[in-house]
């Protein structure tokens, strides 16, 4: 059975709408890796990037510093996007 796609207005907006939440999100992944120099957890911890900090309070680790996190990183990307 061959279906094609309908093509509204509101399914190209949808689809360009997950495409550009893709390349955002790829893009703060990306430069949380990067960011090497300022980890909250210390010297002596396995952890070495800012994204790897956040990989791990999400995972149920208490952060008593994650107002400061919060302070370094750049906006959302949904906030980066409606500005």
């Amino acid at each position: 059975m061959n279906r094609q796609r309908e093509l509204s207005e509101h399914r190209i907006a949808r689809d360009l709408g997950h495409a550009l939440t893709q390349r955002l999100v790829v893009g703060c992944i990306r430069d949380l890796q990067s960011i090497k120099d300022c980890l909250l957890s210390g010297d002596d911890s396995p952890l070495r990037s800012i994204w790897e900090e956040i990989c791990v309070q999400q995972q149920g680790e208490l952060s008593f510093s994650g107002g400061l996190t919060k302070k370094r990183l750049p906006p959302s990307p949904e906030v980066a996007f409606r500005t």
